[in-house]
């Protein structure tokens, strides 16, 4: 037992002598690594800084020539500006040359075109004022003519109006001696009745009985036979007696032949006043009213200043 266990101490001795031994073994290869790792670092930091150097060197020689190439190309860019500057300076003053006499030229031909337009104008300026010369003259030709015309309807239709006037006043004339004889019949009727046929001082031939000289019995007969005028808001006059004849052709014109008077007499005076339509005509004022309103109803008459006109003339 015993030499087992010396066995065992000294194969222990014998481990940890060879653990001490292979200890010492890695330190020293440690050491030596560490030492050749130190060796390396600086080798390698100075194989850094001699490369860093010759970097430095190396870019600042590549700056220092690129600086220049930069500067020999700014040359030639400025150089190159220079010349293009020039070229266009030159180009310029060429285009204003041609600008300018293309210019002189477009105003020359603006010139003549204005100068043609100014001989057109004035050519087209005489020959519209011929046309309208020969315009005026046919026109106004045209009108005299028509004027002619006109005043020869108007010649036709006042001799028509004078021819039918002349036969109402035959007809009218008719009517009145046929009235004269039933008034001259009345008369003597009636004078016979009031006075009898004994009556010696009233006269009693044929020319007796003649309107010019009316009795006042015939006066009143006449004024009894007037009819009722319409009412209108006018002064109160003294009533007069007009002659049996006056009375009777007042009461013989009817509307028709009436407005007929009216219109010759002022076609005859060119114009005439209510006034002196009554005076020249013997009709009352009513009846001048009446038939003056229808004419100017029927377009054939107009008022202008209270004077009454042909409606052709008026608008003349």
């Amino acid at each position: 037992m015993i030499a087992l266990k010396d066995l065992w101490q000294e194969q222990r001795q014998q481990r940890q002598q060879e653990i001490a031994q292979r200890q010492q073994q890695v330190r020293e290869t440690l050491a030596a690594f560490q030492q050749q790792r130190q060796q390396s670092a600086a080798q390698l930091r100075d194989d850094l800084s001699l490369f860093q150097l010759g970097l430095q060197q190396e870019t600042q020689v590549f700056l220092a020539h690129l600086s220049d190439r930069r500067q020999v190309q700014a040359q030639e860019l400025a150089q190159e500006l220079h010349n293009f500057h020039i070229d266009l300076n030159q180009s310029v003053a060429s285009l204003r040359q041609e600008l300018k006499i293309k210019v002189q030229a477009i105003q020359a031909e603006v010139q003549l075109l204005l100068e043609t337009n100014q001989q057109q104008r004035a050519q087209v300026q005489m020959q519209l004022a011929q046309d309208l010369a020969a315009f005026m003259e046919s026109l106004h030709s045209e009108v005299q003519t028509y004027l002619s015309e006109l005043e020869l309807m108007r010649q036709d239709r006042a001799n028509q109006l004078q021819q039918e006037l002349e036969q109402n006043r035959a007809k009218r004339l008719a009517e009145m001696t046929a009235l004269r004889a039933e008034l001259r019949d009345y008369c003597t009727s009636l004078r016979t009745m009031i006075w009898g046929n004994g009556s010696s001082d009233v006269s009693s031939e044929p020319g007796s009985a003649a309107l010019n000289s009316v009795s006042p019995v015939a006066a009143s007969v006449t004024i009894a036979l007037t009819p009722a005028l319409p009412t209108a808001p006018v002064r109160p006059q003294p009533v007069q007696v007009t002659s049996v004849p006056q009375a009777l052709n007042s009461l013989q014109k009817d509307p028709v032949q009436l407005e007929e008077e009216i219109y010759y007499h002022i076609y005859q005076v060119q114009g005439a006043r209510l006034t002196e339509l009554e005076t020249a005509l013997g009709i009352n004022r009513f009846q001048a009213v009446d038939a003056l309103r229808s004419l100017i109803k029927k377009g054939l008459v107009t008022q202008r200043d209270r004077v009454y006109l042909i409606q052709e003339e008026a608008s003349l």
